[in-house]
């Protein structure tokens, strides 16, 4: 699975992976990360490692995280719990986290699994752009550093 971070594309409320090729950019103090696929025991790993990959070169300005889960179609019980450890640990450094466009047989399986025991549930947004609008306004400020690691122990 893919995991690419996100910019706004000007002129458009769309959100697109950022490349070269591409008009879209990166928001400053938000990282918005998209997951292709779905989140179990042989790829909840991936995720935490890849999204650690993105965000250590934004350095400490970054204040929050957007995670679009709209392409992921199943959480099982593994996957969960390595999202659950992101945010934990990724809140533990002041970074807030939200979560955008998320199926509803997922949110359920994220709720099962404990996620939002430690995820704020009213940082839950239809669209990525209104979690980005939200965060950038309210964000604290912290980051990763590149020792930071949050994949399993």
């Amino acid at each position: 699975p893919q995991v690419v971070a996100l910019g706004p594309i000007p002129g458009s409320t769309r959100w697109r992976a950022v490349s070269p090729r591409r008009a879209a950019e990166l928001v400053p103090d938000v990282l918005a990360v998209r997951y292709d696929g779905p989140l179990f025991f042989a790829g909840a790993d991936y995720l935490v490692q890849r999204v650690n990959a993105l965000v250590t070169p934004r350095g400490p300005g970054l204040t929050a995280r957007v995670l679009n889960l709209e392409a992921v179609s199943h959480v099982d019980l593994n996957g969960a719990a390595a999202l659950r450890r992101l945010v934990e640990r990724t809140q533990a450094r002041g970074v807030r986290v939200a979560f955008a466009r998320v199926r509803r047989d997922v949110e359920r399986a994220l709720y099962r699994g404990g996620v939002f025991e430690v995820a704020d549930p009213s940082l839950l947004f239809a669209r990525v752009e209104d979690a980005v609008e939200e965060l950038s306004e309210a964000g604290a400020p912290g980051g990763l550093a590149d020792d930071d690691d949050v994949s399993e122990s």
